[in-house]
């Protein structure tokens, strides 16, 4: 449980998450990205984005904190659910993924271990 919870820190930490959901913010793209170019608009979603941090608890603490800086609280509120449940979604389809890999690799080495064996009987 811990372990998947840290995955999903460590996938909202990357920022990709947030920074999708800053692009698709109507408010956004109309106040600030609209009149860039590409390169300026990717450098503004990096900003943005480090505005928004989940910082691991202290020592003596268990409890983990959301932390934003943003001009209108509710929207910043917003846009932090959004980022955690598309950092959960992308990680779990990445652990779907990795567990495919996985199985498709146990099926072609017991396909091998089958084909051994049958030759080995066959010879």
């Amino acid at each position: 449980k811990d372990n998947i919870f840290n995955l999903v820190i460590e996938e909202f930490n990357d920022l990709d998450e947030l920074k999708t959901v800053l692009s698709k913010n109507e408010n956004i793209n109309n106040q600030f990205l609209s009149n860039l170019d590409n390169e300026a608009q990717i450098n503004l979603l990096n900003n943005f984005a480090k505005k928004f941090e989940i910082i691991p608890p202290f020592k003596d603490e268990k409890k983990w904190k959301l932390k934003f800086v943003w001009s209108d609280v509710e929207e910043g509120k917003e846009i932090f659910n959004a980022s955690i449940r598309l950092s959960q979604e992308n990680l779990q389809k990445s652990l779907v993924n990795d567990l495919d890999k996985y199985a498709n690799f146990i099926d072609f080495q017991h396909k091998n271990i089958l084909r051994l064996v049958l030759l080995i009987i066959f010879l």
